[in-house]
């Protein structure tokens, strides 16, 4: 079975705040860097049979540092586009479009099964035994689904463009990527989904360093 993990990850961010906050992150980039290289480690050892494809989004260009340790680097932060997103107060707006330009840029040869969505600083724990053919996301108390990690089967690949371009306007007038990803889904492919009790990662909070499993 062929599994790929997109990472999405910022290092050297523009210190300005969030939407919900006045703190972007507690951390330093040197902090963000060893907790990405966790990310990568911890996929290694519950997936060792995974490919990981890193997306860099941050002001600096980290290949140097990073490009040995997955099997795909790619750095997107000199794009302008790219840029007004990720910093921009709404950071789902960043990721969202980042994972949009690999879709459509950048991704020359689809995996056999499946992707992996995970956000960098956020640690696997155990590995899940995901259910094939259809989207696995972990629906969350408050009315929307989690998008720190996420299965989507290869043959609704198109379909994952669709919704993320979709969510896109809504995004910009600061609705959540989580809020709106669910409300599309459960209207138009609620068959398509299988709902999953735990993710099995551990990350810290960025804007105020403290930890949570999932």
């Amino acid at each position: 079975m062929s599994l790929v993990f997109i990472i999405t990850s910022v290092i050297y961010f523009k210190d300005k705040g969030l939407s919900y906050t006045k703190t972007r992150s507690v951390y330093s980039p040197r902090q963000r860097f060893n907790q990405t290289i966790g990310t990568i480690n911890s996929i290694r050892k519950f997936y060792p049979e995974a490919k990981i494809i890193l997306i860099e989004m941050g002001l600096e260009d980290i290949k140097d540092w990073l490009s040995e340790l997955v099997d795909n680097y790619i750095y997107l932060g000199n794009s302008k586009t790219i840029r007004f997103f990720v910093d921009s107060r709404y950071k789902w707006l960043g990721e969202t479009t980042g994972i949009l330009k690999v879709l459509f840029s950048f991704l020359t040869k689809k995996p056999d099964t499946f992707f992996i969505k995970i956000s960098w600083r956020y640690f696997v724990t155990k590995k899940i035994e995901w259910t094939q053919n259809i989207f696995n996301f972990r629906k969350t108390e408050n009315g929307s689904i989690s998008t720190r990690l996420y299965w989507v089967p290869v043959k609704y690949l198109d379909t994952w463009k669709v919704l993320l371009l979709a969510s896109l306007p809504f995004l910009m007038v600061w609705l959540s990527v989580e809020f709106i990803l669910w409300q599309i889904l459960r209207f138009v492919w609620e068959k398509k989904i299988k709902y999953v009790s735990e993710l099995w990662i551990e990350w810290y909070i960025g804007p105020d360093g403290s930890q949570i499993n999932e």
